[in-house]
């Protein structure tokens, strides 16, 4: 997830016109001649600029029920905030800065609460502004350029949906 990379570097956790040039250089980095894929759902909102800056570049959409998704970030969100998560620590300067203050920690534990729910509220609304923004802008990236495979499916035939996948992206067979 390149999210934390680009936020590291102090720009948003989602690809602008101005963090392209540091993502330039992570594409560099990577590149050993083979296709490169790239995940971040910060990036689901934003597929749009990137078709347009990436003319090539297909996607692959994953679909999860929307309930699933906020009840899986919420619950992620408590339990960064309940106690302190090595992956992220590892990942995020942001995360390791704002837990090393036990004001934010306590603030954040709070806005986690059941009674107050805050975090609840947030991550919907994020969903659902991603999500109308998905729906509505689709279709605008040609057939060829874009698979969308519902979450419940690849879960249920890993190897058929991956093989899907793999045709759609031009990969031949499974190794």
């Amino acid at each position: 997830e390149y999210g934390y990379i680009l936020n590291n570097a102090g720009y948003k956790s989602w690809l602008t016109p101005a963090s392209l040039g540091l993502f330039a250089e992570i594409l560099t980095a990577l590149d050993d001649g083979r296709p490169i894929l790239l995940k971040n759902p910060w990036d689901y909102a934003h597929f749009p600029f990137l078709a347009q800056a990436f003319p090539r570049a297909r996607f692959v959409f994953i679909h999860r029920h929307p309930f699933r998704v906020v009840q899986s970030a919420v619950g992620v969100f408590r339990a960064i905030w309940s106690e302190r998560d090595g992956y992220v620590d590892l990942l995020s300067q942001r995360y390791r800065r704002l837990w090393g203050n036990p004001l934010t920690r306590l603030l954040f534990r709070w806005l986690g609460t059941g009674a107050l729910a805050l975090d609840v509220r947030s991550v919907i609304s994020g969903v659902h502004r991603a999500n109308l923004n998905y729906v509505e802008h689709h279709v605008s990236l040609p057939a060829e350029r874009r698979l969308s495979v519902r979450y419940e499916d690849l879960c249920a035939a890993p190897q058929e949906q991956l093989q899907r996948i793999f045709d759609f992206l031009e990969l031949g067979a499974l190794p």
